[in-house]
């Protein structure tokens, strides 16, 4: 949220939502975003140099209406729900329309207080898995997830790439023999040649960075939804046949 200003952001919300998307991912800024790439890196600078937080992000998600059948996820470091105060922060996240929260640099052997809010509060948690997780840890995070499986299609940081890893598909075989939770792919996701791939042994995509690089020369609300759509469209017609 907050690329290339929060009125934008809240335009391509509606948007995707009105275009079909099953779940979008709201970005919370933060100011060292260790798991982004360039692309994460550049738009996260950009919102916080204009003041964007999670508070802001939340007030402009009440703004908008949200849609039963587009679930709204919210991903974020742990610095700003801590500052926040995770108790406060699950008691706001529904009227903001958020679902679930994954917390990008949160294990779940350290995760005990942020589940127990997040239970108590309604909100579904996600983690991360990667191809070097160990068997422990996908267990780990099969027993402490309620809403979908994260796995990163390859190791690094976030970002487009040439070619996606092929240890993804192994990844979400060993991911699928310790959970019945969803599993979705992201990290390196280009366009809708990745999605037909990704979806053959996946249950859904994540697609971020390409996203952002889309609407990267868009300066009005006007302008980065109708750069969005020209994007999205052939995605989710590629995800959905």
């Amino acid at each position: 949220m907050g690329y290339p200003d929060l009125d934008s952001s809240v335009a391509l919300v509606e948007a995707m939502q009105d275009l079909g998307v099953d779940a979008i991912e709201i970005g919370v800024p933060f100011s060292d975003p260790v798991a982004d790439g360039p692309t994460i890196q550049r738009t996260t600078d950009h919102a916080l140099s204009q003041g964007v937080n999670l508070r802001r992000c939340l007030e402009a998600l009440r703004a908008t209406s949200s849609h039963e059948n587009c679930a709204r996820v919210l991903f974020s470091y742990l610095n700003p729900l801590l500052a926040y105060g995770l108790g406060p922060l699950t008691e706001s996240l529904p009227d903001a329309g958020v679902g679930a929260v994954l917390v990008t640099d949160l294990v779940p052997e350290e995760a005990g207080e942020w589940i127990g809010c997040a239970a108590d509060g309604g909100i579904e948690t996600c983690f991360l898995v990667a191809p070097t997780s160990s068997e422990a840890r996908l267990r780990l995070v099969a027993e402490a997830t309620t809403g979908f499986v994260y796995t990163v299609s390859t190791l690094g940081v976030t970002g487009v790439r040439t070619a996606l890893d092929a240890a993804a598909r192994e990844t979400v075989g060993r991911v699928r023999a310790v959970t019945d939770a969803p599993v979705a792919v992201g990290f390196g996701i280009r366009g809708p040649e990745d999605v037909r791939a990704v979806r053959a042994f996946s249950d859904g995509v994540v697609i971020g960075s390409a996203l952002m690089n889309a609407i990267a020369d868009a300066t009005t609300p006007d302008a980065v939804v109708d750069r969005a759509r020209r994007f999205l469209e052939p995605v989710l017609e590629a995800a959905h046949r």
